[in-house]
């Protein structure tokens, strides 16, 4: 069953005195394509990310944001700058030495000056955060691919369709292009005719100038190739796994063989039909252009 390649998916998991958080979302894309935001302190972590994301996404673009936080009592440090607190010390007895005053600058003074001491988170570990990440990364991907499945069985339903239909488009031309080859044959035939009245022809010569023209109006190899091209698009729809790229060049295949055929005709029933069936084949190529 294919997959859709929009999606979105949610994990958080706590281990090794850290939590961690990650949101996933995937939209369509030509490529597989990564984009990553981590907790300022964990960028450490971003190729181990990277080195998982390919095997559960090969098409899209992928925003990952993962959140990281130290628990309650491991987080946080204090700090305390002896070197700045004797600037403050020196600094306050000079001060005291020019304006002539006895200071004695109390313990208590300095630690309130600023920055003398300092509470501060501590230095990330993304090491010891890795765990976490894993697994609330293992989690959201599970909810990313769980919905992409959902949205892949409602364009793979849609796409059964589409290409159902358009094979009846095709069986149609199919039962009216051997009518229309006649019918294309008498007219070129009377039309000769109508010349050779006027100019002297060989019967041999004209029946050859007949079955070139008709022949060159034939559609038989063009729909030959179409219903081989419908054949293998139902069997890659049917195939489990990444198929969007393979159906995108069937599609665009089968483009071209109509195209081919519309401008090679010249019956109005088959040109209808021709045109019908195009506008069902851009309709696929717009979901095909959603899966996996």
């Amino acid at each position: 069953m294919p997959r859709s390649m929009t999606g979105y998916g949610r994990g958080e998991h706590t281990a090794s005195g850290h939590r961690a958080v990650v949101e996933v979302r995937s939209v369509n894309h030509r490529h597989a394509e990564f984009s990553i935001r981590l907790t300022r302190g964990y960028m450490a972590l971003e190729e181990r990310l990277r080195a998982v994301l390919p095997d559960r996404v090969a098409r899209g673009r992928v925003d990952v944001s993962v959140t990281v936080e130290a628990l309650q009592g491991q987080h946080r440090e204090v700090r305390v700058d002896p070197e700045l607190a004797a600037g403050y010390l020196h600094a306050l007895l000079e001060l005291g030495r020019r304006l002539k005053m006895r200071v004695r600058p109390r313990l208590e003074t300095l630690i309130a000056l600023p920055e003398v001491i300092a509470v501060t988170d501590a230095r990330p570990d993304p090491e010891a955060a890795w765990p976490a990440v894993q697994d609330a990364l293992a989690e959201a991907l599970d909810a990313l691919v769980r919905m992409r499945e959902r949205e892949g069985e409602r364009l793979y339903r849609d796409l059964a369709h589409r290409l159902g239909h358009l094979g009846q488009l095709m069986e149609e031309v199919g039962a009216r292009a051997p009518l229309a080859q006649e019918e294309y044959r008498q007219r070129v035939a009377e039309r000769i005719a109508e010349m050779a009245g006027r100019v002297e022809l060989e019967p041999s010569r004209i029946a050859g100038e007949v079955a070139v023209l008709v022949e060159r109006g034939s559609i038989a190899e063009e729909l030959v190739r179409v219903g081989s091209h419908l054949t293998e698009a139902r069997e890659a729809l049917s195939r489990d796994g990444p198929v969007g790229r393979r159906l995108e060049f069937i599609v665009q295949e089968l483009g071209r063989e109509l195209n081919t055929a519309a401008a090679k005709t010249t019956d109005v029933r088959i040109g209808k039909l021709l045109l019908d069936a195009r506008e069902e084949l851009d309709k696929i190529r717009e979901q095909v252009q959603n899966l996996e």
